[in-house]
């Protein structure tokens, strides 16, 4: 089964998209108006109106990591690169 996640993710456009959703809600929409606007899940700008209450604007401008965390530590992958050779 093929999967969608050869695309790369564009973070930029996507930083872009939450200071745009920001600046929406600092106006005073509602976040179901400002996600119709820039055209994401109301949910989503539910959590971003959270970290802008939380942090400021300062807060959505990088999102975490994509994908999912290593369960590997550096070490560990140093050994297993060794082990490899």
């Amino acid at each position: 089964m093929k999967t969608k996640s050869s695309a790369k993710r564009d973070f930029s456009a996507l930083e872009q998209r939450r200071l745009r959703a920001a600046r929406l809600l600092q106006r005073g929409l509602r976040p179901a108006e400002v996600a119709r606007r820039v055209g994401v899940h109301r949910q989503s700008v539910g959590r971003w109106k959270a970290q802008l209450e939380r942090e400021g604007v300062a807060g959505l401008r990088k999102a975490g990591s994509a994908g999912r965390p290593a369960k590997l530590t550096a070490e560990q992958l140093l050994h297993l690169e060794e082990e490899l050779v």
